[in-house]
């Protein structure tokens, strides 16, 4: 099983990346913005979750290990396969996820591109409790993290999410530009100086 990539981009499409890793090119499934930054031949590094099945083995790769670890929760969901759930992800960032789950906002996950009323209610009830086990979400943060702190943490990240999708930048646009900020941020918790942030990168 491969779980972890790194190697040189050599073609970028509509969620999918080719990496060259020694020679031999990885086609790789991505949620949408994933390494925007990256030109043609610079190093990219993926978490990779094999997805096997009798007809087909697929890879599916995301920058972050929570980022992984929510998607391998999502396709335990009733109805979710990994195609919906890497969609899914490239609609809404996992802490927009966990925040939306966790305060019963139905109409937030019915905005995500692939999720009807159905789905959303049923996401609701299955991942209630789930994503916060997760390291960087919620209960998941480190345990020398206060629990506000980290409360905090991930609603800003989902305010800033809601934030730019309202100043109509689509979906790619902003998970670049949060994954950005979130590298060169790592630990801010203040709107105000995170959406100007935000949206300077979303002007480069």
């Amino acid at each position: 099983m491969i779980g972890w990539l790194r190697g040189v981009l050599r073609h970028t499409g509509d969620g999918v990346l080719i990496v060259d890793v020694g020679g031999v090119g990885y086609e790789v499934h991505v949620p949408l913005g994933t390494a925007a930054d990256v030109p043609l031949g610079g190093e990219v590094q993926l978490w990779v979750h094999t997805h096997v099945r009798e007809e087909m083995l697929a890879l599916f790769g995301f920058e972050t290990l929570a980022q992984r670890e929510v998607f391998e929760v999502l396709i335990g969901v009733t109805g979710v396969g990994p195609k919906l759930a890497v969609g899914i992800l490239g609609d809404i960032s996992t802490e927009g996820l966990h925040q939306a789950v966790e305060t019963g906002d139905s109409k937030r996950l019915k905005k995500v591109s692939g999720i009807g009323p159905r789905l959303a209610d049923r996401l609701g009830l299955e991942l209630k409790g789930k994503l916060g086990k997760i390291s960087g979400l919620g209960a998941g943060a480190p345990a020398s993290t206060p629990q506000a702190t980290r409360l905090a943490a991930g609603d800003v990240w989902g305010d800033l999410e809601s934030a730019l999708t309202n100043l109509q930048y689509r979906p790619i646009e902003v998970q670049s530009a949060l994954g950005q900020v979130r590298r060169e941020h790592p630990d801010a918790t203040d709107f105000d100086m995170l959406l100007r942030a935000s949206l300077a990168a979303l002007r480069r």
